[in-house]
């Protein structure tokens, strides 16, 4: 299994961060790489989102609590499967503002695993970026 660890500081307080990502049906209002969301009716608690290039990916909420949430990828146009990840906001040990981190696993599939890893590093470094904004 791959893993993946990543996180950003942002100067806004982790409650403000928390706000934007919270719902998990507007990730396309923070993440520049998806352009809509709408509830998946094929799944429960699903999300099918629209891709900047036209492409659809359909995520699954596992849990949310206090300021994180586990998901899993059910289909989209990457290299992986079995991909489950959290996202979580934390009060910053090191000074005021945010701790974003973004954790994820899975396995390369149809591509070798620094393919693989560097596709699913550059969309959720992609995603940190735009939050820590």
């Amino acid at each position: 299994m791959t893993q993946l660890h990543l996180k950003v500081v942002s100067e806004a307080t982790p409650d403000q961060v928390w706000d934007r990502i919270s719902d998990f049906y507007s990730i396309h209002t923070w993440q520049p790489l998806m352009t809509a969301t709408t509830p998946d009716p094929e799944h429960a608690n699903a999300r099918r989102m629209t891709l900047a290039d036209g492409g659809t990916a359909v995520e699954q909420l596992i849990e949310q609590t206090g300021r994180s949430c586990r998901y899993r990828l059910l289909s989209g146009p990457v290299p992986v499967r079995d991909y489950e990840a959290v996202l979580a906001v934390h009060d910053n040990p090191d000074a005021a503002g945010a701790l974003i981190t973004w954790d994820a696993t899975f396995e390369p599939d149809g591509a070798d695993e620094d393919t693989a890893v560097a596709v699913m590093t550059g969309i959720l470094q992609t995603g940190l970026d735009a939050l820590a904004r």
